[in-house]
């Protein structure tokens, strides 16, 4: 219900707001520099093309190019070229106070990833300077990859310094760099050498952070600086990292559901990524079982939380008969009866880390298959033909069977596969061993386990 509501907001607000000419002008582009003009919004994780009609842009010969575009919500939007360095400048789209048409004026030579003003007022003022603030306290941390270090953290105090200055020549903070706040409004320090000194920046940060306003999800310094102090805290925190991350994190969400989802999404997704089984056990038990509301997840981080909850070690994994090569049914439980121990493996011919990860695992499969390691390679291509082709190409001696179209929205929720290759380890009766296993560290998985093979 909640996702109804959102998309009726954007259609009323598309349709209330209308379309905007933004008229682009640049100086100083370089005679043989690529034309090609990106124009796009920033939300949640990445950078997306703006709507715009799949109007391809490019700068006519005298560097001026016209836009007539559809802005998407309140946020970070930014022009980016095609070169060296940081060939963009970003600026704040705000739908209430935007006017219908907008000279952005640019000097080739002096892009740098910095903030530009669209028009005059205090929102703009604000954003340019302590956007530009924050995006030079992140080149200071890309080099580093540490808020502990010494240069951040001076970095971070002459930022604190400029706030402050800046904040005092305004009644309130515009809604745009209440994003910034957090960021900028941790007291100056003069080292981070304890984990206590990581904890307190990391709490400050929160304290500050509004999770009730949706704006935070279109810009880029929410989900770097969640990704930061993740880092930071791993550090100081060693084991414990995650689930006092989790603790914090969630025990302040308020009543937005956009923003929560985020937020979930986000922490699945690093659970995942560090394959911590008693973290996502952790996680499941706390903040998923029991009462919590479907509606802090999107549809997918549901379906995973279904899926691996489904493939809990101990439990019997659902049963799957897919064809193979030659349209045969092949059973993932008669497999598993055959053997003694079973790894599902989720790939894609067109995957990349599948790719790398094909002759290792050919070189384990020759190693354990006698003491009975099968695999069941399920392919979620999209075109069956795809999978054909590969198979021909680079046959591979395990079991490989296909995944039908119309049979994949069961299992994403039986089997979790965020990503290929994933890997499943079930055992001679299909109950779980591991729904989290590192394709590094495969054959040290399966020396643990040697029991299984006897």
């Amino acid at each position: 219900m909640k996702n109804i509501v959102l998309l009726i907001t954007i259609l009323l607000s598309q349709s209330l707001f209308g379309q905007f000419v933004l008229v682009l002008k640049v100086k100083n582009f370089p005679k043989d520099g690529q034309r090609k003009v990106f124009f796009e919004c920033f939300e949640k994780e990445k950078w997306v093309p703006v709507n715009m009609n799949n109007e391809k842009l490019e700068l006519s010969e005298e560097s001026k190019l016209t836009v007539t575009f559809n802005p998407k919500h309140n946020g970070q939007y930014r022009i980016r070229f095609i070169g060296s360095g940081k060939p963009w400048t970003d600026f704040w789209i705000d739908l209430k106070e935007l006017p219908k048409n907008i000279l952005l004026d640019i000097d080739y030579t002096e892009l740098r990833g910095l903030p530009s003003s669209l028009y005059s007022s205090e929102t703009q003022y604000y954003y340019k300077n302590m956007g530009a603030q924050y995006a030079r306290v992140q080149w200071t941390y890309d080099s580093l990859k540490s808020i502990a270090n010494q240069d951040f953290i001076q970095a971070q105090n002459l930022c604190n310094l400029a706030f402050s200055e800046t904040q005092n020549k305004w009644k309130s903070i515009p809604t745009c760099t209440q994003i910034f706040y957090p960021i900028f409004s941790h007291p100056s320090v003069n080292s981070l050498k304890t984990s206590q000194d990581t904890i307190q920046f990391f709490n400050l940060f929160l304290n500050n952070l509004n999770f009730s306003q949706t704006e935070i999800l279109y810009h880029y310094a929410l989900v770097r600086s969640l990704n930061q102090y993740i880092n930071d805290l791993r550090v100081s925190k060693k084991s414990d990292a995650l689930p006092f991350f989790i603790d914090q994190v969630i025990g302040r969400l308020e009543n937005n559901a956009e923003v929560n989802q985020y937020i979930h999404a986000f922490i699945l997704d690093k659970i995942l990524d560090a394959k911590d089984e008693n973290t996502l056990n952790y996680y499941l038990t706390n903040y998923i079982d029991g009462c919590a509301s479907q509606e802090n997840q999107t549809v997918n981080s549901q379906n995973l939380i279904d899926a691996l909850k489904a493939c809990t070690p101990g439990k019997k994994a659902a049963e799957l008969k897919y064809p193979n090569e030659q349209n045969q049914k092949i059973s993932l439980e008669s497999t598993c009866k055959k053997n003694k121990i079973t790894l599902v493996l989720f790939w894609r011919s067109n995957c990349s880390h599948c790719e790398e990860f094909h002759p290792v695992l050919k070189s384990i499969y020759e190693k354990y298959h006698a003491q009975g390691l099968e695999v069941y390679a399920i392919s979620i291509d999209k075109n069956i033909e795809d999978w054909k082709k590969h198979l021909l190409d680079k046959p591979a001696p395990w079991i490989n069977v296909y995944a039908p179209l119309q049979e994949r929205n069961a299992l994403v929720k039986l089997y979790p596969s965020p990503s290929t290759p994933t890997i499943i380890a079930l055992d001679s009766k299909g109950k779980v061993i591991s729904r989290l296993i590192v394709r590094s560290k495969l054959e040290n998985f399966l020396e643990e386990n040697k029991a299984y093979f006897k």
